[in-house]
């Protein structure tokens, strides 16, 4: 199940959690696999350059979640074109209950954005 949000010029789509989801387009020729996704996070986020000693998954996965669901974006967008058009503004409204800044989850989205691009 997914829903479709506008923020900005270009569309990010928030996929909410079902028991067998849907792959998501990430850019042509390959698709994200939220759960595969959510599995790899969840085994390496402490592995990663800007995690904080005490932060638990929990507290990156909104982050995470965020950037492979906007993944999507044609592939000749970068991820600061993305940034610029709506991810930054979008945060605040799909954030959740989650009090990070853009500025504190910026590096999360990024990391998730290019590895769900990479991800065949």
């Amino acid at each position: 199940m997914s829903k479709t949000r506008t923020s900005g010029p270009a569309t990010a789509v928030m996929a909410e959690t079902a028991p067998n989801p849907v792959p998501l387009k990430a850019s042509p020729g390959s698709t994200v696999d939220p759960s595969s996704e959510k599995d790899y996070w969840h085994v390496n986020y402490m592995t990663r350059p800007y995690y904080k000693e005490g932060m638990s998954f929990g507290d990156y996965e909104a982050a995470y979640r965020y950037g492979w669901e906007n993944a999507g974006m044609p592939e000749e967008m970068t991820f600061e074109m993305a940034e610029k058009a709506h991810l930054e503004g979008g945060w605040t409204a799909v954030r959740g209950t989650s009090p990070q800044s853009w500025t504190d989850i910026r590096e999360a989205v990024c990391d998730a954005w290019t590895h769900a691009r990479r991800t065949p």
